[in-house]
């Protein structure tokens, strides 16, 4: 069903913005050809195919409503009633009550719809999940490299907590590749060592790093092992025999 437009000498739009407009008095109701706009009505009902009669019912209650606010209107106020009151009670109140209301309903549906149409320009992206080829499964009693790295952590702090001992010693320099060659002629086929035992009685930091740098080397490169049969056991180093899996 099209919108019903209501043409006058001054005003042309749909009923609810003319009693809009009647409600903040920007239009006087004693200007409204309250019959031109019955005759309107009407004529256009008639025109319809199919009645709807609700809809017809409430456009003949509202052209019903501007006329009687207009009557109310346009008749004398009574002496009686003026020495009552000191104000007349104005007969568009009830009228305006329901425009207000109507207003509101309006204003909400409007931000309602603006809000529904910034949340289409926003797509919802689930959690990525971690493919299972991330996660590596260790054989039972492999050494992590948090083990390493605690390992390494207790021997500095057992260094820090040692009485010092006054020598002046030229530190040899060791790079990590001579150092890796060290390890392997201290590791002996079918035995194992722990990290400590591969260090001097006195080692220096850069000693320490070293080894450890060369063991993570040597494993990388499948020449040796580390175990460690507890948590509180110390990581025990060995050659890797041939044909040795991780099992």
């Amino acid at each position: 069903m099209a919108g019903l437009t209501i043409v006058l000498e001054d005003f042309k739009g749909p009923l609810d913005l003319l009693l809009h407009l009647i409600t903040e008095a920007k239009i006087d109701i004693y200007d409204i050809p309250i019959a031109q706009i019955t005759t309107q009505y009407l004529d256009y009902l008639q025109q319809l195919q199919d009645l709807q009669l609700d809809i017809a019912g409430d456009y003949l209650v509202m052209a019903a409503k501007l006329m009687a606010i207009k009557s109310k209107m346009l008749l004398p106020t009574p002496p009686s009633a003026v020495d009552e009151t000191d104000e007349a009670e104005d007969p568009r109140t009830d009228l305006v009550q329901q425009l207000l209301a109507y207003q509101t309903f309006q204003q909400i549906a409007a931000a309602l719809q603006t809000k529904e149409t910034e949340r289409k320009q926003y797509f919802a992206k689930p959690a990525s999940v971690a493919p299972d080829a991330q996660y590596v499964r260790l054989a039972r009693g492999a050494v992590k490299m948090i083990d390493i790295t605690g390992a390494l952590e207790n021997i500095l702090t057992r260094q820090q907590q040692s009485v010092p001992v006054h020598r002046t010693v030229q530190e040899e320099k060791v790079t990590v590749e001579q150092r890796m060659d060290q390890v392997l002629t201290h590791l002996a086929p079918h035995q194992s060592r722990t990290f400590g035992s591969l260090l001097t009685a006195k080692p220096s930091r850069s000693e320490i790093v070293t080894t450890l740098m060369a063991i993570l080397e040597l494993m990388k490169k499948g020449q040796i092992r580390c175990r460690q049969e507890s948590e509180t056991a110390p990581i025990r180093i060995k050659l890797r025999e041939e044909n040795e899996d991780d099992a």
